[in-house]
């Protein structure tokens, strides 16, 4: 049996993909302190135009799921476990964008 994914969550996930690809494209270029490029007042836009629907919810569990596949990936990489990854990522976070 096919699993096809309905249209809703086909735009869920097109959503959290592009939310994802623009934070890491911040976190591998250090743009995050830049002027706003076009990518990013799209993804303002976008940002607003998904907390503004009630596509939020929805949007969240496949960014969630997302960024655990790719935290699982990368400690494979590393050899630890995930939980460690995770803290190094969590603590270079802090050191990118302070509050």
């Amino acid at each position: 049996m096919q699993v096809v994914n309905t249209e809703d969550e086909n735009r869920w996930a097109d959503l959290a993909r592009r939310l994802v690809a623009a934070e890491i494209e911040d976190a591998l270029t250090g743009r995050a302190d830049e002027q706003p490029t076009a990518e990013h007042m799209d993804l303002a836009a976008l940002m607003d135009a998904v907390t503004a629907s009630s596509d939020a919810e929805h949007v969240l569990i496949e960014v969630t799921a997302i960024a655990g596949e790719a935290i699982m990936r990368l400690s494979r990489e590393l050899g630890e476990d995930p939980r460690a990854t995770l803290e190094w990522i969590a603590s270079t976070r802090a050191w990118r964008r302070p509050r």
